[in-house]
């Protein structure tokens, strides 16, 4: 039910039913906020994602749908891998288009309370909703076990459940899709309302700061000791982070160091990020940051060991690229008006693009996402399927 006492049409809800698909769609809404209410409250944190893939294969199983479970989670310490779903008509040989959301949330849902509003669903705002990524999970597998009523039985497609997206996008850097011949990949992942999509993403790396000192008795012998915290302290508090440009963020997110209130801290490690749309720039940063945190531990007479990794690579999506130009159609048939955005959030899209694989990630509605207050319009469920079904057909 749309509420727990009322039902409520698609006209009181504001949404029109424009054609024949569309009105398919709008009675599916039950299904879809049925599926997300059971799937939202499962406990299923980055490389924990077992009890939810078990779920999702047993109803995928049933439904005479191939599943294959790959070996990720041997490969990065977790209990679950990536899903590849595939559909009955389903041809290797032919070309395919690709769905993909991931399993995992960034902070635990298990037996949250859905409230069902009068346009839209919640938590009740004492814990994360999981709309980020379970209205893509639920949306995507609707899609596929309805697939007849939408008439997709005769289109090559299949689906893609990713873990641990949350904590680094490791699913998506595992999986393996090159024995398929893909022509083009589509993330519902993006907190964005539907009709917008990310036609240029921001890339990411991290860097880790490993600031040594040496300990000594706080109280005794306070001057034979060099603290790593407080020369690491400067070496932030001196710095500017934040957004440094349009699409230029910085930050410093993690630290620990010490041992004891009454001994010098011998040892500190701080950890930060730095993301742009050109790997040019970022590199421009980190070097910037390195130099300045040398002098800084030059001054204090310790040492520092400065490490940066890449997280994920930036992406573009030109205006004339094959996939864009079937995106803003399909859209447009949805009655979705087509937004492209320059974004600084990373998805398993910047991994697909990385390679080689032509992806974008689509806004789906899952607003506030990671928040206490995250909640999703029921029109942008039903605007989101209907987007799907207008890709495959277009």
């Amino acid at each position: 039910m749309i509420s727990q006492t009322t039902t409520f049409s698609t006209e009181e809800m504001g949404i029109s039913a424009i054609n024949e698909n569309h009105h398919k769609v709008d009675s599916n809404l039950e299904k879809l906020l049925d599926l997300f209410s059971e799937l939202t409250a499962i406990k299923a944190l980055s490389k924990n994602e077992r009890k939810i893939a078990d779920i999702l294969t047993h109803r995928f199983l049933e439904r005479r749908f191939t599943v294959l479970e790959d070996d990720t989670a041997k490969k990065i310490g977790g209990n679950a891998g990536n899903l590849l779903v595939f559909p009955p008509q389903f041809d290797k040989e032919k070309p395919a288009t690709v769905f993909t959301a991931h399993l995992d949330t960034a902070r635990s849902t298990e037996n949250v309370q859905v409230i069902r509003h009068s346009d839209r669903v919640s938590s009740d705002g004492n814990q994360q909703l999981g709309v980020d990524n379970r209205a893509g999970l639920s949306i995507l597998s609707v899609l596929l076990e309805n697939q007849l009523e939408f008439k997709l039985e005769e289109i090559n497609y299949f689906c893609v459940f990713t873990v641990a997206e949350e904590i680094g996008l490791l699913g998506a850097y595992q999986v393996d899709l090159f024995p398929y011949k893909i022509e083009s990949l589509y993330v519902f992942d993006s907190a964005m309302r539907p009709g917008n999509y990310i036609s240029e993403c921001a890339g990411m790396y991290l860097f880790e700061v490993s600031v040594k000192g040496k300990a000594a008795h706080s109280a005794v012998a306070p001057e034979m000791g060099r603290s790593a915290i407080r020369a690491a302290s400067e070496m932030i508090s001196s710095i500017e982070f934040g957004r440094m440009g349009e699409f230029i963020t910085t930050n410093v997110g993690l630290i620990k160091g010490g041992d004891a209130t009454n001994v010098i801290a011998p040892e500190c490690v701080f950890e930060g990020e730095v993301r742009s749309l050109s790997i040019a720039e970022i590199e421009i940063f980190l070097e910037k940051y390195k130099l300045h945190f040398s002098q800084i531990a030059k001054k204090h007479g310790v040492e520092m060991n400065f490490k940066a990794t890449k997280d994920f690579n930036p992406y573009l999506i030109g205006a004339d690229h094959p996939l864009r130009i079937r995106l803003e159609k399909a859209m447009k048939n949805a009655s979705l008006i087509p937004i492209p955005n320059r974004y600084t959030g990373g998805s398993d899209a910047n991994v697909y693009n990385e390679k080689g694989l032509a992806a974008t990630n689509l806004g789906i509605g899952a607003q506030n996402p990671h928040g206490n207050d995250e909640f999703m319009l029921y029109e942008d469920f039903e605007s989101v399927l209907r987007l799907a079904i207008e890709i495959l057909k277009s």
